[in-house]
C-alpha cells in the first residue's frame, strides 16, 4: 500500500496498518461500540453491515472514529492536517474529546488538548450537552477522569438535567470514577442537580449498595430531601431495594440518626417508606421499617393507613403482615371507608374473608351512613366478591346507604348487566319496588341511565313501569328525556296507556322530549297517542318547551301533528314570543313558515320584536321585519309607552335602516310618468302628537337661542363704543339688556347641567357659557362711561365679541345643507392642532434660534415675538431680503444657512404634509362630517320639538310625505337653494341624476339609429308564428328587453302583435327626433307599448 494522505483531511488511508490482526482488532471495535447512546440497535447493525459489505471499511477512516478506535498515529496526522477539527462535533452531537475519553484513550486526549481542543465542550442536546469528564464519568474510564481534571477540566459541569459526574458514576455504580472525583477532584459529596437530588439519591434509586456505603463513609447526609421531598429512604423503599435499604438504615444507626424520624417523615405528597413500601408490594422492606420503629398508623394525605393501602392492592401478606402487628381492621380513610370496604370496592375475595375473620364489621350500623361490604362490590361490578357476600347470606333488603338505595338500584346504575342478574338470581326481585329517598325504583334508574338490556331484564322480572317518584315521574318521562328511543319502545311496549302520564307539573313525557329536543323520542310519542297540546301547570304544550329550547326540527314535528301554534299561556306569551326570547332562529322560521302570529301581545305589553329587542337578539329582530306583518309588530305601544322602532334604532340602527327601507313605497306608474310618487311613512319614527310627549321643560326658552342675540347685542355695543358721539347715558339701557340677557342664559345653562350631567360637557355649551361669562364682565360695572373703563374689559369685550360668533358658526351647521362645510372646518382645526401640537419643538425651537440671531429687529425682539414671527414665515412672509440680505447681521452665512433649512422643513414639508393629510382623507372627512352634522341637526330639530306647544305640533304633524320627482312644481327657487346647499331636495337629486342617465343612453341608442339610417330598408325574419324581425343588433336587445321587463299588460297581446308593435315603434323612432328624446330606452317603449294595450 502506498502511504498518503488523502483530499480530504477529515479523513486518512488505512496504509499504515501492515498487521492484520491488529487491523481486524480496530474494525471491530469500530463496529461494535457506538459513539452515542441515542443509536438503536437495529441501526448500528445495518451501519456494521453497510460498513462491511457496500464499502471497503479500510479505505477511510474519520477523527472521531479513530478516537473511538484509539488510533493514536492516525489521531496526531489528522491533527497536524487540520489542528480545527479537534472541535468539530459528528452527527451524535460529540467532539473527539467525547469518545476518547468514554475510551479512556489518555494518549489521544493528550494529543487532543496539545492541539487546542477545549477540555470542557459540551455535546449537542442529542447528546445531552454532556462534557467530556461527564463521559468518561459516564463509562468508567477512570483513569481518563484522572487525566482531564488533571489538565483543568470542570468537575462540576452538568448535563442538560444539571446531573454533574459524580452523579453519573453513582448511577451506575464506578467505585474508581467515583473515588477519583471525590480525592483528586474535590467534588463535595453532597452536591446536587437540578432536582436537589444528590449522589446518594441516585445510588438508592438503581440499589448501588457499595456505592452508598463510600458516598456515606466520604460524608453523604441520609437526611437530604430532593425537590419532592424524597430522602434515599423513600427512593429504596419505593424501588424495592432491600440491601441498599438495610445498609442505608444500618449507616444511619452507626451514625447516630434517628430511624424512627427518617422512616416517619412524609414526602411532598404526605407519603412516608412504609407507604411506599406497601404500596409496591415489598413484602421485605415492610417488615423491615416495622421491625426499625415506622408507625403503621400513619396516614397519607387522604387519610390512608398502610392497612387500607394494602387491602386496595390486594397484597394479603401485608395485610396479614399488618393486622399481626396490631393495625386497626376497623379504622376510616379520609372517605369514611374500612379497610373491608376499600377491599370489597377492589373485589378482593382473600382479603375480604382473612378481614372478616378478624372480626370485621360485616353489616353496617344503623347510627353510621358507611356503606355496605356488597353495595361496594356491585358498585366496581366484583363478580366474585358479590357471589361471597351473597354465598354468605348478606340481607339484600336490610340495608341500604344514606340516600336510601338499595343494591339493586347502585347495579342498575353504575354495574353490569351481569351484576343485575346476579342479585336478580339470588332474592333481588324482592328489591324491584323498593324507593330511594327521591321515591325512585330500579326501574327509574334504568330509564334514566339509558340501558335498554338492564331495562327489558327489569321489566322481564315484573318491574312496574308505572311506578311514580317524588315528583310523580314515570320511568318513561326519564326515557323521552334522554331521548333514546329504544328505551321508548321498550316502556311505550311494556304499557302503552303510559303515554300520556303527568307529573307533579302537569308534563307528559312528550313535554320533556320536546324541551329536550329529543326528535325520534317526540315523533314516537305522537304516533303512538300522545296528546300534542296537553297543558302543564303553566299552560305550556310541548310547543312551547320546543320554541325554548330553538330545535326547529322538533318544532316541525309537533306542527305536523297540528300543535295550536298561537296558542298562549298564563301571561298570554305565544310560542313565537318564547322562541325570539330566547334568540332561537330555527324554531322561529319554522314558527314564521306556519303561520304564527308576530303581532300576538303578551300581558305585559311586549311582542316578540320586544322581546327580542329586550334579549339583545339582532338576527331575530331581522327576522322578524321581514314577515307580511311586521307594521302591525311595529306598531306595538303597550310597553312602557314606547315602540320598538325608539329601541331599534337606539340599540340595532341598522335593522331601524332596514325598517325605514321597508317605509318608502313606490307607486305602480313608471319612474318616468309624471304621476309617479314615492311615499315615505315617517309614523314608526315620528308618533302622533300627544302619544310621546311626557315632558316638555324647557318648552319657551331654550338656552341655545340665545347665541345669535347675544352676538347681535355684542355688535351694536362695540359699534357704539367705537363712535366717537356716543354718551354714557345712551349706553347704560344697553348694558342693563346685556346683562339681564345673559344672566338669563347662565340661569339656563346651569338647569340643562342639571338635567344633562355629564352629557351637558360639550364644545358648543363651553362657548355659550364662555360667551355670558365674558359678556358680563364687560359691562360692569354698569355706569354706562368708557373712558374710566379698563384695557382688561376691552379685552373682555373683544373676546366675547369672538366667542358670540363662534357660537352662531357652529349654529349654522344646525340650519342649512351647507353646515356640513362648518363641520368640515371644526375636524380640519382638530386636525391641524394636533399636527402643530406634535411639531412644537420645532416652532420653538425656530424661534429660540432666530432670537438669537436676529434679536436687534422688532419682530425678534424676544422670544415670543420670535416665535410669533415663525408661524407668520411658515405662511409666506420670509422676507429673505429685507432681513437677510439688505441687514447686517452678525453671522450671515448661518442665518441664511438657518433661514434654509426652516424652508424646507416648515415651510415646504410641513406645510405639503398638512395639505397632504387634508387631500388624503377628504372623502373619510366629508364622510364622518355629514355623519356629526347629521346627529346635531337631528338633536336641534328634537329639542325645537320640545319646545313648541302641543297644538302646534298637531297641526303641523304628518305621518306620510308623498313625492313626485317627475312633477313640474320644482320652480327655480327650489333648484337654486339646492344647487347652493341651503336645502337638501334628495328627491330632486334623484332625477338629476336620472336626467343624465336617460340621457346618456338616448345619444347612445341615437348614435346606433344613425348609423343605420343611410341602409337598405331592414330585412325581416319571418319567426315561428309569423311575425318579422330585423336581421341586426336590435333584435338580440329586443329579445332581452322583453326577458327583463318588469311589467307586464293586464290583458297580454299574443308575441306576433307585440312585436309588430315593437317593429313600429324603432322605424318611428328613426324618424322622430322628439320622440327619441323622450324616450329611456326600447325596453322603456316596450312597456310604454304595453300599458297603452
Amino acid at each position: 500500500m502506498s502511504n498518503k494522505l488523502v483530499a480530504d483531511s477529515d479523513y486518512i488511508q488505512l496504509d499504515d496498518i501492515s498487521d492484520n490482526t491488529e487491523m481486524s482488532s480496530l474494525l471491530s471495535a469500530r463496529n461494535s461500540r457506538r459513539v452515542s447512546d441515542n443509536s438503536t440497535p437495529e441501526n448500528s447493525l445495518q451501519q456494521s453491515i453497510d460498513e462491511t459489505v457496500e464499502r471497503n471499511p479500510c479505505k477511510r477512516i474519520g477523527l472521531s472514529q479513530a478516537c473511538i478506535d484509539g488510533w493514536v498515529c492516525q489521531v496526531e496526522k489528522l491533527l497536524k492536517a487540520d489542528p480545527a477539527v479537534c472541535n468539530e462535533l459528528d452527527k451524535d452531537g460529540l467532539a473527539p474529546l467525547h469518545h476518547a475519553a468514554r475510551g479512556s484513550h489518555l494518549q489521544i486526549i493528550d494529543c487532543l488538548l496539545n492541539a487546542g481542543a477545549d477540555i470542557d465542550i459540551v455535546a449537542s442536546s442529542q447528546a445531552g450537552f454532556m462534557t467530556p469528564l461527564i463521559c468518561a464519568s459516564k463509562f468508567d474510564a477512570h483513569e481518563a477522569c484522572r487525566l482531564l481534571i488533571q489538565r483543568g477540566a470542570e468537575v462540576f459541569s452538568r448535563c442538560c438535567i444539571g446531573q454533574s459526574p459524580l452523579h453519573y458514576a453513582a448511577r451506575k455504580g464506578n467505585l474508581r470514577v467515583i473515588e477519583v472525583l471525590l480525592t483528586e477532584g474535590k467534588v463535595p459529596v453532597n452536591l446536587e442537580d437540578n432536582d436537589k437530588a444528590t449522589p446518594l439519591h441516585t445510588a438508592a434509586l438503581v440499589g448501588q449498595t457499595q456505592v452508598i456505603h463510600k458516598l456515606i463513609y466520604n460524608g453523604g447526609d441520609l437526611s437530604l430531601r430532593d425537590n419532592d421531598g424524597f430522602t434515599p429512604f423513600h427512593l429504596a423503599a419505593r424501588e424495592g431495594h432491600l440491601q441498599a435499604f438495610k445498609d442505608m438504615l444500618n449507616n444511619a444507626k452507626k451514625f447516630g440518626l434517628s430511624l424512627s424520624t427518617l422512616l416517619n417523615s412524609p414526602d411532598n405528597y404526605g407519603e412516608v417508606c412504609l407507604h411506599m413500601a406497601v404500596k409496591n408490594g415489598h413484602t421485605e422492606i415492610v417488615e423491615l421499617c416495622l421491625d426499625s420503629g415506622a408507625d403503621m398508623s400513619k396516614a397519607q394525605a387522604d387519610y390512608s393507613t398502610p392497612i387500607h393501602l394494602a387491602c386496595c392492592q390486594g397484597n394479603l401478606d401485608i395485610t396479614k403482615m399488618l393486622v399481626k402487628r396490631g393495625a386497626k381492621i376497623e379504622c376510616e380513610d379520609g372517605n369514611g371507608l374500612t379497610p373491608l370496604l376499600r377491599a370489597s370496592l377492589e373485589g378482593h375475595v382473600p382479603i375480604i374473608e382473612y378481614l372478616l375473620e378478624q372480626g370485621a364489621q360485616l353489616y353496617p350500623t344503623t347510627e353510621t351512613c358507611t356503606p355496605s361490604p356488597i353495595m361496594c362490590a356491585v358498585k366496581r361490578s366484583q363478580h366474585a366478591a358479590v357471589k361471597y357476600f351473597l354465598a354468605r347470606g348478606f340481607p339484600l333488603d336490610k340495608y341500604t346507604d344514606a340516600k336510601w338505595r338499595t343494591p339493586l338500584h347502585v347495579a342498575v346504575a353504575c354495574a353490569d348487566l351481569q351484576t343485575v342478574d346476579l342479585l336478580l338470581e339470588r332474592g333481588g326481585d324482592s328489591l324491584l319496588e323498593k324507593r330511594d329517598q327521591y321515591g325512585k325504583t330500579a326501574i327509574h334508574y334504568a330509564a334514566a341511565t339509558c340501558n335498554v338490556d338492564k331495562l327489558n331484564r327489569l321489566i322481564y322480572v315484573g318491574a312496574d313501569v308505572r311506578a311514580k317518584d317524588n315528583d310523580e315521574k314515570i320511568a318513561l318521562h326519564f326515557a323521552a328525556e334522554n331521548g333514546v328511543i329504544c328505551v321508548v319502545k321498550a316502556l311505550l311496549s311494556a304499557c302503552p296507556e303510559s303515554v300520556n302520564d303527568i307529573d307533579y307539573a302537569s308534563r307528559t313525557p312528550l313535554h320533556y322530549a320536546a324541551r329536550k329536543g329529543r326528535v325520534e323520542a317526540c315523533t314516537h310519542l305522537l304516533s303512538n297517542g300522545a296528546a300534542v297540546d296537553y297543558r302543564d301547570d303553566d299552560r305550556h304544550t310541548p310547543l312551547f318547551h320546543a320554541a325554548i329550547v330553538g330545535c326547529g326540527v322538533t318544532t316541525g314535528v309537533l306542527l305536523q301533528y297540528n300543535a295550536d301554534i298561537n296558542a298562549l299561556d298564563k301571561n298570554r306569551k305565544s310560542p313565537i314570543i318564547y322562541a325570539a326570547y330566547f334568540g332561537n332562529m330555527c324554531a322561529l322560521r319554522r314558527l314564521i313558515k306556519d303561520g304564527a302570529d308576530v303581532t300576538v301581545v303578551a300581558s305585559g305589553g311586549y311582542n316578540c320584536l320586544d322581546v327580542a329587542i329586550m334579549s339583545g337578539k339582532k338576527e331575530i329582530c331581522m327576522e322578524i321585519i321581514k314577515h307580511d306583518k311586521w307594521r302591525e309588530v311595529l306598531s306595538n305601544r303597550k310597553l312602557e309607552g314606547v315602540t320598538p322602532m325608539r329601541r331599534l334604532i337606539e340599540k340595532y340602527p341598522q335593522v331601524a335602516q332596514t325598517v325605514m327601507d321597508k317605509c318608502i313605497e313606490h307607486s305602480s306608474h313608471l319612474d318616468t310618468d309624471q304621476n309617479y310618487s314615492i311615499t315615505y311613512d315617517f309614523s314608526f319614527i315620528y308618533p302622533k302628537v300627544g302619544e310621546d310627549i311626557d315632558n316638555k321643560k324647557e318648552r319657551y326658552c331654550g338656552a341655545k337661542g340665545g347665541a345669535s342675540l347675544s352676538s347681535s347685542h355684542e355688535t351694536d355695543r362695540t359699534n357704539e363704543m367705537a363712535s366717537s358721539h356716543c354718551s354714557k347715558d345712551l349706553m347704560v339701557p344697553q348694558e342693563y339688556i346685556i346683562a339681564i340677557f345673559c344672566f338669563i342664559n347662565l340661569l339656563f345653562e346651569g338647569y340643562q347641567l342639571y338635567n344633562e350631567r355629564w352629557m351637558y360637557l360639550d364644545v358648543s355649551n363651553f362657548l355659550e357659557v364662555s360667551t355670558y361669562v365674558t359678556a358680563i364682565a364687560t359691562v360692569l360695572p354698569l355706569n354706562g362711561g368708557i373712558a374710566g373703563e379698563s384695557d382688561v374689559q376691552w379685552a373682555t369685550g373683544v373676546i366675547s365679541l369672538l366667542l358670540a360668533f363662534g357660537v352662531m358658526l357652529v349654529q349654522l351647521q344646525l340650519l342649512f345643507c351647507s353646515g356640513i362645510y362648518v363641520t368640515m372646518l371644526i375636524e380640519v382645526l382638530k386636525s391641524v392642532f394636533r399636527v402643530i401640537v406634535v411639531f412644537s419643538v420645532l416652532f420653538l425651537a425656530y424661534g429660540l434660534i432666530f432670537y438669537l440671531l436676529l434679536g436687534d429687529e422688532l419682530s425678534y425682539q424676544n422670544t415670543y415675538m420670535s416665535t410669533l414671527k415663525v408661524f407668520d414665515m411658515m405662511a409666506g412672509g420670509i422676507e429673505f431680503n429685507h432681513y437677510f440680505v439688505e441687514k447686517n447681521i452678525p453671522m450671515p452665512d448661518l442665518a441664511r444657512f438657518i433661514v434654509f433649512t426652516f424652508i424646507i422643513v416648515m415651510s415646504l414639508s410641513f406645510m405639503n404634509l398638512l395639505i397632504g393629510l387634508a387631500v388624503g382623507d377628504i372623502e373619510a372627512v366629508q364622510k364622518n362630517a355629514e355623519i356629526k352634522r347629521l346627529k346635531t341637526q337631528i338633536e336641534a330639530i328634537h329639542q325645537f320639538e320640545e319646545k313648541l306647544p302641543t297644538r302646534c305640533l298637531e297641526k303641523l304633524y304628518k305621518s306620510r310625505l308623498i313625492m313626485k320627482p317627475n312633477s313640474q312644481s320644482n320652480s327655480f327657487l327650489r333648484k337654486l337653494t339646492w344647487y347652493l346647499g341651503l336645502v337638501d331636495y334628495g328627491h330632486w337629486k334623484m332625477i338629476v341624476g336620472t336626467q343624465i342617465n336617460e340621457e346618456d343612453k338616448i345619444e347612445s341608442l341615437k348614435g346606433q339609429l344613425s348609423a343605420n339610417k343611410d341602409r337598405t330598408p331592414i330585412k325581416y325574419d319571418i319567426a315561428e308564428d309569423g311575425a318579422a324581425f330585423p336581421k341586426d343588433d336590435t333584435r338580440e336587445y329586443l329579445k332581452s328587453s322583453w326577458n327583463k321587463a318588469d311589467i307586464q299588460p293586464a290583458n297580454k297581446p299574443s308575441a306576433r302583435a307585440v312585436r309588430l308593435r315593437i317593429l313600429q315603434k324603432v322605424d318611428s323612432i328613426s324618424h322622430n327626433s322628439s320622440l327619441l328624446k323622450n324616450a329611456r330606452d326600447l325596453s322603456t317603449m316596450w312597456k310604454l307599448t304595453c300599458r297603452r294595450r
